[in-house]
This record gives C-alpha cells, structure tokens and sequence, in this order.
C-alpha cells in the first residue's frame, strides 16, 4: 500500500526547510530532514528516506509515529535523559576544589583517593573522577 506523505504532512516544503535550517546541528534537524524529503517527493517511500538520511527504516517509523500522534511540536522536542545522580554534593566538590587549590589534589588518582578518605565515595575510575569534576567546573592546576 502506497501511502501519499505529501498529503499528510500539513506544514509546506520551505516551513520544513526554515525549521531544518533554525535546528541546524541538533537531533531534531534529520527528523525534519525526513519530513521535507517525504513532502517534497524526493523519496518514494520510508525505506529510501531512511537510507538517505543515514538512519535504519526502523527509526524513520517512529519518527513517522511521532509526528502522526504529535504533530511536529512533538518530533522536534528534545528529550532530556536524566543520568545517574552524582555521588559527590556540591559541598564535598567545594571542599575538593578547595583541595585543589591548597595543592593536597595534584592528579586525578589523589583526587580519587582524596575524595575516598575524606568524603567516603568511591570511584572505580580516574574518568569517573574527571567526569564528576568536569560537571563541577572543578579544574586541576
């Protein structure tokens, strides 16, 4: 079954094309890639949209699903994945900046140690520690 995109997206061919630019080097600037390339009629179908836009047939879909169900408000919100939350508060990472500036912390394995000793969080890693500092703007000198 062919299904006619052009007729089903509402937005026109240069809206999808301003969008595209003004998301310019943001996810959401391929899905609506997707969707100009579909109303234009560029590509005959979601498989050949898929492939020229790099991603699997599978993810095209539910982009497509998306934007059916929401509308392109909904293709285009970015969604924030909450990571891990940090085991160092912003008052133990205060006292390791303070560390840091008293040259007790010199490496990343002092910092690890240090912050083990003094606040009883382990890391299992020295790019767990750069990690965590790096969120805290906490550089080594």
């Amino acid at each position: 079954m062919h299904t006619d995109y052009s007729s089903l997206i509402s937005e026109s061919s240069q809206n999808l094309s301003a969008l595209e630019r003004k998301l310019r080097g943001q996810k959401a600037a391929v899905r609506v890639q997707m969707l100009r390339l579909l109303k234009s009629g560029k590509v005959a179908n979601m498989e050949d949209c898929a492939f020229l836009i790099g991603y699997s047939p599978r993810t095209a879909k539910r982009w497509w699903k998306t934007y059916k169900d929401g509308g392109i408000k909904e293709l285009v919100r970015e969604t924030k994945y909450k990571g891990k939350s940090s085991q160092l508060s912003n008052d133990m990472a205060e006292s390791v900046r303070r560390a840091i500036m008293t040259g007790e912390i010199q490496t990343l394995e002092n910092a690890r140690t240090w912050i083990k000793n003094h606040h009883g969080v382990e890391y299992q890693s020295v790019n767990g520690v750069w990690h965590i500092l790096k969120r805290h703007n906490i550089k080594l000198r």
